[in-house]
């Protein structure tokens, strides 16, 4: 079962809602086996993000433009430019730096890329996934999984961590490659004027942000873990 919610900027900011307010609505959706996907008002004012998410709630539905069976791609490492453009245009998160990138293309067309670097949040493993996203209103079946044995059989990790916004996703595309779920992390946030811009956390001007700026709260990130056997 799925449930779709859209939350304006005023009436779900800290002003009128509590830090745990999205968390625990989608806990509680979660127990009635209900998926419920927040859709903030601030990621909808974007229009790269709002066709992404346009793009997600299809895919949720089981409505996709084109069907690619992962077999049938080519594997290539390839420049970070293009890189940067793919996670722009197609992750609500836009583009991150990674050591290594890896695309998935068919017939010449870049469909998904996967991408890892040294854990930017703990020292406790070896690789995090940084990225993970596939060509807007694209499945590609089998793709996740064939990028990360390919990544596992070329640089023998001993142990990974990912991370995944539990305000649209279950993560359970994580259990298929076997990591496991280790928690479900306390909501971020975003800064809100009040009016029309949004401004991302900034834990070093924290100070600064809470005298001018409102807070928004997340549902917060679920956290896998993989152990190499």
């Amino acid at each position: 079962k799925l449930g779709f919610e859209y939350n304006g900027n005023y009436w779900h900011s800290e002003l009128y809602k509590s830090l745990n307010y999205h968390q625990e609505k989608s806990l509680v959706a979660k127990k009635q086996d209900i998926q419920l996907i927040h859709i903030f008002e601030y990621e909808w004012q974007d229009l790269i993000k709002q066709n992404i998410l346009k793009s997600l709630i299809k895919s949720k539905l089981g409505i996709f433009n084109k069907k690619i069976y992962a077999r049938k791609c080519e594997i290539k490492e390839i420049s970070a430019n293009i890189y940067q453009n793919f996670c722009n245009e197609n992750h609500l998160q836009g583009s991150a730096g990674a050591k290594v990138k890896l695309y998935l293309f068919y017939q010449d067309e870049l469909v998904q890329i996967m991408s890892f670097s040294l854990p930017r949040f703990t020292n406790d493993f070896d690789w995090e996934i940084i990225r993970e996203c596939s060509k807007l209103n694209y499945c590609i079946i089998g793709g996740k999984e064939r990028l990360w044995k390919y990544f596992v059989n070329t640089y023998n990790p001993k142990n990974c961590i990912s991370y995944c916004d539990f305000s649209k996703f279950t993560g359970n595309s994580y259990l298929k490659l076997g990591f496991k779920k280790e928690r479900l992390n306390k909501p971020g946030f975003v800064w809100w004027d009040g009016k029309f811009n949004v401004f991302w956390r900034n834990p070093e001007k924290h100070k600064e942000m809470k005298e001018k700026y409102i807070r928004i709260f997340d549902a917060g990130q679920l956290v896998f873990i993989w152990n190499k056997l």
